[in-house]
């Protein structure tokens, strides 16, 4: 097992920028495409980014050896 100081950074690298990067993104093209309906329509970010974020620990964890990815790993 490689030192927690490793393993927080890997964490921070692997989720939580792609995740705050997504939401951000999807938050920005949602606003400037109908900031009208922004207050409408902000749940599918949030959604997509949950989907982003899923595969972000699912990465993460193949990546630091906790789980086999089987069949996903044509995809990762």
């Amino acid at each position: 097992m490689r030192e927690p100081r490793g393993a927080l950074g890997d964490f921070i690298t692997w989720v939580l920028v792609p995740v705050a990067v997504s939401t951000l993104v999807f938050e920005a093209l949602i606003w400037f495409r109908d900031t009208g309906r922004f207050d409408q329509s902000w749940p599918v970010a949030f959604v997509a980014t949950g989907v982003i974020g899923f595969f972000s620990v699912f990465q993460y964890l193949v990546y630091r050896g906790r789980i086999r990815p089987g069949v996903w790993r044509d995809f990762l």
